[in-house]
């Protein structure tokens, strides 16, 4: 399976980009910051089988990257990756 994540902060795509290959040593996980690269990525050859969208990118180029998919006929499903930190408590 490859898996193509698009993410405007690197660092938190790269924790996660290690806990995959820890996981799932098989699985491609290929990691870009923003549209425009991940414009780039898709446009090439390469074939993947789901993109995640990190809530880090702006909500504007999340949805032109979806209509970008879309507008090309690419099938290719997206999932939105939404969190919220959690800071330890103190007991």
């Amino acid at each position: 399976m490859r898996v193509l994540y698009v993410a405007t902060d690197l660092r938190d795509a790269d924790i996660l980009q290690q806990e995959v290959k820890r996981a799932a040593p098989k699985l491609t996980f290929d990691v870009c910051a923003g549209f425009a690269e991940a414009r780039g990525r898709l446009d090439k050859t390469l074939v993947y089988d789901v993109m995640l969208l990190d809530s880090s990118m702006a909500e504007a180029d999340q949805l032109q990257l979806i209509q970008y998919l879309r507008g090309k006929q690419i099938p290719l499903p997206v999932v939105i990756l939404a969190g919220q930190g959690v800071s330890p408590s103190s007991t």
